[in-house]
């Protein structure tokens, strides 16, 4: 670190800048402390002033603090925390309004994602939060980075896999930031999804493969009011289950004349549906 005290700035041995303490880093290396001020504009929140200060906790974790000061709004609070080792990596970004000027109550939003690793077992988990439906269009200005969504993403997932088994578990549903979004717009959940693919390569002799692929899924769809101005046929709330599985059984001839290569394979689907209009 390059450090300053009872300093001045020069231009031409003119002093135009007196620094009675001053810090500089002199390599790649992360400190603490406050980084530079920047003034954001927003139509709906009017100006603000953001000032960000970093917390350098340890060498796999950190926080970035981030006050924003809005002149129709009042205070923002936002916070970024990452923390990484050798297994696990995560992150969380949140923002708190303790209390909006204009609509008179608290607000907020946050994203948690965090991934796992360990040996062939893998894991995956995201939540996203919103206090309401115009949360991201008040606030985002600048580098205060709260991007525009319709849906908001929620997913747990595990898997498991080597060289003869692909084997995975998935939970996947959204949050509706729009209360009048038509039901049409709406993705499924999968709840769950799950997936087995196992093979017998370097069990059986080289030129003989058996092989199964499944895909087995819940598809969800919460009741939703249909849109008004749209009409009904456009969305449904019929839920499916989905199985899928196809077994095959490969050859694998090789001569220095030529080679061949015959497989047979049989897919087999199979649909389930509820809540079919009558």
């Amino acid at each position: 670190m390059l450090y300053i005290k009872n300093g001045f700035l020069k231009i031409k041995d003119i002093p135009v800048m007196y620094l009675p303490y001053y810090s500089h880093p002199t390599s790649n290396k992360r400190r603490s402390g406050f980084l530079n001020l920047n003034f954001v504009q927003n139509q709906r929140s009017g100006w603000g002033v953001s000032i960000p200060y970093y917390f350098n906790l340890a060498a796999n974790y950190d926080l970035l603090l981030q006050t924003v000061i809005w002149s129709e709004r009042g205070i923002m609070e936002n916070a970024t925390l990452r923390y990484m080792d050798k297994y696990f990596q995560s992150q969380f970004e949140g923002s708190i309004v303790p209390y909006d000027f204009k609509e008179g109550k608290i607000r907020g939003a946050f994203t948690l994602s965090t991934t796992a690793q360990y040996e062939n077992i893998n894991a995956n988990f995201k939540y996203e939060y919103v206090s309401d439906a115009t949360y991201y269009d008040d606030f985002s200005a600048g580098d205060i980075n709260l991007v525009t969504k319709t849906l908001l993403d929620r997913q747990l997932g595990i898997s498991y896999n080597n060289s003869y088994v692909d084997f995975g578990i998935t939970l996947l549903d959204y949050g509706i930031v729009n209360p009048i979004i038509n039901l049409a717009n709406i993705p499924y959940a999968k709840l769950p999804e799950v997936k087995f693919n196992l093979t017998s390569a370097g069990y059986t002799p080289d030129y003989l493969t058996l092989s199964l692929n499944t895909l087995n899924t819940y598809f969800y769809k919460s009741p939703w009011p249909v849109n008004p101005s749209v009409a009904p046929t456009v969305g449904t709330n019929v839920n499916a289950f989905r199985a899928y599985e196809s077994p095959k059984i490969a050859f694998n001839f090789n001569k220095t004349w030529g080679y061949l290569k015959p497989s047979l394979e049989l897919p087999i689907r199979y649909y389930k549906l509820n809540n079919k209009p009558t």
